[in-house]
């Protein structure tokens, strides 16, 4: 007898769509478990998020954003703890900055005043006076396995523990367990070479800048235009008597036009008498283009004495050219008519008439160590720079003069600057002089370092501080 069968059976039939059911059962009984879990992820990152941008006002203001108190909390009585004594507040949101919240829509009716009773308002965030615990008062439902569970908060019994609000204390630098230098508040830790998100453009009214050749001594006027820097912004170091985080590019800036281009790069220029006795001057100028971002409060160039900071070095104490003419604090009495000198009382280039004589004082140095220097694979500041090739001559200007008494009837005048690389006698304080008494015409051109001073008062939220993820500005 032969079977032909041309179809499935009904039993056949039934076991498929059994089957079928229990798996459809399983998949909508999972993707329901992933709601519940997501609504309650969403939570606990709305408490989080809540936690730091509460932290970060009351560090700034002494007190927590809440005035309206919440009358109602019955249905929390099982997520109240021993800490959580005193009354509980409304959120105001309003007063956080760059806060998103999965939950919480119910505080636009509280601020339009859009309700009848306050506990009528749910889906709301409230803290309590006391611990600052942060509770939703709508709560969220999870079930698993048939069992229903209710999360008004991030933990399901009531909290021992008060959670700590700082205050910001002063900004100081400090040494961490693996020896890096960080600065510190209380609440943040950067360490020195750490990223920040500044932004020299957000909010800024002027966008150029333009060096006049009045200024610099220079053939061409050399102009600046904010957006064309885009590289970022680490952590320097931190002025402990204004209390300011000091920020400083982490490559150095050249003019748009007018100035000189070597290896794609591009140097600001600086020449002769004028460029000496602008020079200073004009190099913090140029920096203030790049100190107009939110949370700065000014911007200058890079110093010789900054640079002194950072690797340690006392000019007085070091006993720079020690016994010879150009020691450093040496004094040297010139005489003679014609003999031009520069006065820094006046800032103005003088010339001796006969008879008359002028005692200056040397005030350049060089370093006579290898310390390893800031940009560098440095010690000091963990910063590896972009650009470390001394061989591309990277050189960056120093906002400080220097006179030079290099002998009795010769004086050198130079403006600072530093080569990327070690601190040495060759690379280093590289002798950038452009103007002596025997020539007027020297033209040097290098870098400009801006280092940014944000107001002492900022709040950071402290992130990774790498290229990718850097401390956040609130």
């Amino acid at each position: 007898m032969i079977k032909n069968d041309k179809g499935i059976t009904l039993i056949s039939l039934s076991i498929a769509v059994i089957i079928i059911l229990t798996i459809t059962g399983m998949i909508l009984y999972s993707a329901k478990d992933n709601i519940y879990i997501k609504n309650l992820t969403n939570m606990q990152n709305d408490i989080a998020n809540l936690r730091d941008k509460i932290s970060l006002y009351y560090s700034e203001y002494g007190e927590i954003p809440a005035q309206t108190e919440y009358p109602d909390v019955t249905n929390l009585q099982d997520v109240i703890g021993a800490n959580d004594t005193g009354d509980f507040y409304i959120i105001e949101l309003g007063e956080l900055e760059g806060l998103t919240l999965n939950y919480g829509e119910d505080y636009e009716k509280y601020k339009a005043n859009n309700y009848t009773n306050l506990e009528d308002l749910t889906d709301i965030y409230i803290i309590n006076e006391t611990s600052h615990n942060i509770f939703y008062v709508e709560g969220i439902k999870v079930t698993e396995n048939n069992i229903t569970q209710m999360y008004y908060t991030d933990y399901t019994q009531g909290d021992q523990e008060a959670v700590e609000l700082k205050e910001i204390q002063n900004w100081k630098e400090e040494t961490n367990e693996e020896g890096e230098t960080i600065i510190t508040n209380g609440v943040a830790q950067l360490k020195i070479g750490d990223y920040v998100d500044y932004n020299p453009q957000k909010g800024a009214n002027k966008t150029s800048y333009t060096s006049p050749v009045t200024k610099t001594g220079h053939t061409e006027n050399q102009v600046f235009n904010l957006d064309s820097y885009t590289y970022g912004w680490r952590v320097l170091g931190v002025d402990e008597e204004t209390n300011e985080i000091l920020l400083i590019s982490e490559d150095f800036i050249g003019p748009d036009s007018g100035g000189y281009e070597q290896y794609g790069r591009t140097y600001y220029y600086l020449s002769g008498q004028t460029g000496y006795a602008n020079g200073v001057e004009e190099l913090d100028t140029i920096s203030q283009l790049y100190g107009q971002g939110k949370g700065a409060s000014e911007a200058r160039s890079i110093t010789v004495e900054d640079i002194n900071r950072i690797v340690g070095y006392v000019p007085e104490t070091a006993n720079w050219g020690s016994g010879e003419n150009r020691a450093y604090g040496n004094q040297v009495t010139y005489t003679g008519e014609g003999f031009t000198y520069f006065d820094e009382e006046t800032k103005i280039w003088e010339t001796l008439e006969n008879g008359k004589n002028v005692t200056l004082t040397n005030n350049y140095y060089n370093y006579t160590n290898n310390n390893e220097l800031l940009f560098y694979n440095s010690k000091n500041s963990k910063i590896n720079d972009t650009y470390k090739g001394i061989s591309t001559g990277c050189s960056y200007w120093l906002a400080s003069r220097y006179s030079d008494t290099y002998d009795q009837t010769l004086m050198y005048w130079g403006i600072h600057s530093l080569q990327e690389g070690n601190v040495n006698t060759v690379n280093a304080n590289d002798s950038a002089m452009i103007s002596r008494t025997t020539s007027n015409g020297i033209s040097k051109y290098r870098g400009i370092r801006p280092v940014v001073s944000l107001n002492s008062n900022i709040a950071i939220l402290q992130q990774e501080g790498s290229l990718d993820n850097p401390h956040q500005i609130q």
